[in-house]
């Protein structure tokens, strides 16, 4: 595959985030340059860990560069360039405060690159989610052309290229419109039993498309930065509209099969029409 240089300019703007940016560039990877670093927190999280395992294998995959990880109470070079990837003494200086906990800020200065993003902390029987910073990770490989169109190692997608260089300035992303994300199988077969391996393969698939809702259960969720846990899922109308209060009323908010009203499923052109007056808990 032919090798060239790759020039990010308006980093990650299509985050529909908001960019302070200015002219000036940072090489983050060069020929004539030692590698950067990745620094993250000796109290790092999962999920930044594996944030930082992200960043550091695709980047390998992208220059050849071998990548290495450590943490900010080690000493180091003066004259690398720096990935700081969550909180740390690094990225103290960026207030994350008011982020949701998908919500990031990358920030190109002129001898690092800071990704960080919000976090929840963990509550009596809910883990700590902070996925902000894992997605400003995903967020940023994309924008160098890396894509993951399927969950088999097929169906990734990673350019290459011998310099990487950044425009400096901040995007800060804006807030998901929706809470909860997730794809049908986790983008495997629906129709078959799914293997071990190609369970894994679709839960990194899901998160590395910003999925959020499909880990199998909370504590796998951990590396991922937290899940949306629900456990109705699609099939809310049983529980919203339930038969046993208001099949005999009002028969005509279910189905009408071979002519009679069956209470096994709601007639949502009935039922839809009166939800403001009759079901004020359907928005």
């Amino acid at each position: 595959m032919r090798r060239n240089s790759f020039v990010a300019i308006g980093m990650l703007i299509r985050v529909f985030g908001s960019v302070e940016a200015v002219a000036e560039e940072m090489t983050l990877i060069g020929p004539d340059q030692s590698a950067p670093i990745i620094v993250i927190s000796a109290e790092a999280t999962v999920s930044e860990k594996y944030a930082a395992e992200e960043m550091a294998s695709h980047l390998k995959k992208m220059t050849g560069r071998a990548i290495t990880i450590t943490k900010d109470q080690q000493q180091l070079p003066t004259d690398t360039k720096l990935i700081a990837i969550g909180r740390s003494s690094f990225t103290s200086q960026i207030d994350v405060s008011g982020l949701d906990v998908e919500q990031y800020v990358i920030d190109v200065q002129p001898n690092r690159l800071v990704i960080i993003g919000g976090r929840q902390s963990a509550s009596p029987g809910q883990h700590v989610r902070d996925a902000g910073t894992l997605f400003g990770v995903y967020e940023f490989l994309e924008g160098l052309g890396v894509r993951w169109y399927r969950p088999e190692p097929w169906g990734e997608h990673v350019p290459r290229m011998k310099e990487l260089k950044l425009r400096i300035g901040r995007t800060t992303s804006l807030k998901p419109s929706y809470s909860m994300r997730a794809a049908l199988s986790g983008g495997m077969s629906y129709s078959r039993e799914e293997t071990p391996e190609e369970n894994r393969q679709a839960r990194v698939w899901a998160v590395r498309n910003r999925t959020n809702a499909w880990y199998s259960s909370p504590d796998r969720a951990v590396k991922f930065g937290g899940v949306v846990e629900h456990s109705k899922g699609k099939h809310n109308w049983p529980f919203l509209i339930p038969a046993s209060e208001y099949f005999d009323e009002h028969p005509e908010y279910f189905a009408l099969v071979d002519g009679e009203r069956v209470p096994y499923d709601l007639c949502p052109g009935n039922a839809m029409d009166e939800r403001d007056q009759h079901f004020p808990q359907v928005e």
